[in-house]
């Protein structure tokens, strides 16, 4: 009324221009209500602290009640304890997502944590930190591996590929593995292995959210660049998709799961390259039937299947 005479406006006429408003805010309502579905949580029976390794730090994250247990501490919290087949004498090396990786570091390690498990978590950026000279991060990974006794490691997609680049190197593969190498129990959710197995960004931009992780991703495209070169000296030794041969993965992997989303960003043959690997490691593979990139609506079912394989590896 005070701006526009809105009885002389023809709604009919602008009927296009009103649909499209509301479109364009249901698209911001959803995008709001999954970029803060997964918020920072604290609970009371999860402690949390920094861990500090040279000049790195992390979060862990530890149940408070077993802690309590451990150190004779009268318990004040209404659980019981974690006790016979349990989660409890685990500990886990996490890397988190790198979308919204604090709120989902905090979710997914304190859930875990809960279940008795030791959570060290290497943030994003400290990850790609540490990877910024291949050799010394190789060494790291080992003594952060044997230092905190881990005995399994969940990598989200961009982490996979620098990961395994580090301790798998052709000196590592010609000359065989260092014997301080433990084989590990690994998670690997949405597995990718090289920007080549990427789907065309035109197909990832049919969903928005995708292609908002792909481009918050792309800081990091010159790590695998660098680490591409790093690994590639032996072309001989990898198959088209940079997957090093199975013998060589042996020799650090006990078991492996593999979790895929419903709507991947992986190329076809990729996700079947990736599937085959799993099987000749004789792995697990979950591939959701509904949900897209971020497992939206389908994150207690991630938990649970991450917590299944990690309770049934003892």
């Amino acid at each position: 009324m005070l701006f526009f005479q809105w009885e002389r406006i023809n709604w009919v006429k602008w009927m296009p221009v009103e649909v499209g408003v509301l479109l364009i805010l249901i698209l911001f309502i959803r995008l709001l209500r999954r970029y803060r579905r997964w918020n920072q949580v604290e609970i009371s029976h999860v402690k949390k602290s920094v861990w500090k390794w040279q000049e790195y730090c992390g979060n862990f994250y530890e149940n408070q009640i077993n802690l309590q247990f451990s150190k004779n501490i009268p318990i004040e919290l209404s659980s019981p304890k974690i006790e016979g087949n349990s989660l409890k004498n685990h500990h886990l090396l996490f890397i988190p997502p790198v979308q919204g990786s604090l709120r989902v570091e905090s979710v997914m390690a304190s859930s875990l944590a809960i279940c008795g498990i030791s959570v060290w978590s290497i943030p994003p950026k400290i990850f790609y930190k540490i990877l910024a000279h291949p050799n010394h991060a190789r060494e790291f990974f080992l003594q952060f591996i044997e230092e905190h006794s881990i005995d399994t490691v969940i990598l989200f997609d961009h982490a996979i590929f620098p990961y395994f680049s580090c301790l798998i190197s052709d000196h590592s593969i010609n000359s065989s593995l260092k014997e301080n190498i433990r084989r590990l129990d690994y998670i690997l959710i949405r597995p990718f292995w090289d920007l080549s197995n990427i789907k065309n960004f035109l197909k990832l931009i049919c969903n928005p959210l995708q292609a908002l992780y792909f481009l918050n991703f792309l800081r990091y495209r010159r790590v695998f660049l660098q680490l591409s070169k790093f690994k590639h000296n032996n072309p001989d030794d990898y198959t088209n998709l940079s997957i090093p041969k199975i013998q060589a993965y042996k020799q650090i992997i006990r078991r492996i799961l593999c979790i895929q989303p419903a709507k991947s960003w992986l190329t076809s043959s990729a996700h079947q390259q990736i599937t085959k690997w799993t099987h000749s490691l004789s792995g697990e593979e979950f591939t959701f039937s509904r949900g897209d990139w971020w497992f939206f609506r389908n994150e207690t079912i991630l938990l649970g299947i991450i917590a299944k394989f990690i309770h049934l590896s003892r």
